[in-house]
């Protein structure tokens, strides 16, 4: 409803967060009704829901579902391809040095808050993990960058599953696991135990082509075993 923030109780072990990151980041002197329906209506607030929800989501699976990933390693997190360099718009005119200087612009500068290097993505990027860190079973599921990532880091997973239409480049750096440029999706399983296993699908030929356990079980005994039956 253009509201900022959703809670969805799944079940007593697994918990919802839906955030509208467009909302945080838009120019709100553009929109003056923004806010009009919303219960919510200054980023202030919006942090101390989030807050709330997460430590009250404490020993639960909590998976926030927002498009702008809080970690990318695409090029909306920097990382450019040498296509991207040659071609720094989508016409297909080849500007080799215009090119690396408007990616650089655009890696240093953050002048779109579509970029995490703007100052307005940071401002939400860093109070997001902050507080994401009251609660150890978090995993942002994300679009946005067009590409498949599975990203660990600061004690927090990230699923970046933004290839549906497109393909952007992408690179394997820094804290992340898996980078592919294809089409396909990602499918996340949330187990009793309190574990759960992600798997990225290739759109191409149906294909595993990355999987990992993302969220250990609750205890050691309680392992699940993965093997040939395990529903694909």
């Amino acid at each position: 409803n253009g509201c900022p923030i959703k809670k969805i109780d799944i079940d007593d072990k697994l918990v919802l967060i839906i955030v509208d990151s467009q909302w945080y980041l838009e120019n709100w002197d553009k929109h003056p009704t923004i806010n009009d329906d919303c219960e919510i209506k200054t980023r202030t607030l919006f942090f101390d829901e989030y807050e709330s929800i997460i430590k009250k989501s404490r020993g639960k699976t909590t998976l926030v579902a927002i498009h702008h990933p809080m970690f990318t390693n695409g090029s909306h997190g920097g990382q450019y391809s040498f296509k991207q360099q040659l071609y720094p718009t989508d016409k297909k005119i080849p500007l080799p040095i215009l090119g690396s200087l408007a990616n650089l612009v655009r890696k240093t500068g953050g002048v779109t808050t579509t970029d995490n290097q703007n100052k307005k993505y940071r401002e939400l990027q860093k109070r997001l993990v902050t507080l994401s860190q009251e609660n150890d079973k978090v995993v942002f599921l994300s679009g946005h960058d067009h590409n498949l990532q599975y990203i660990e880091e600061d004690n927090l997973v990230q699923i970046v599953s933004g290839s549906g239409s497109k393909l952007n480049a992408t690179r394997n750096v820094g804290n992340g696991l898996f980078s592919y440029a294809t089409s396909g999706f990602a499918r996340l399983d949330v187990f009793k135990n309190g574990s759960s296993y992600v798997r990225f699908y290739s759109a191409t030929d149906g294909k595993i082509v990355f999987e990992s356990q993302v969220l250990s079980p609750t205890k050691k005994e309680e392992i699940v075993a993965y093997d040939s039956n395990f529903p694909k």
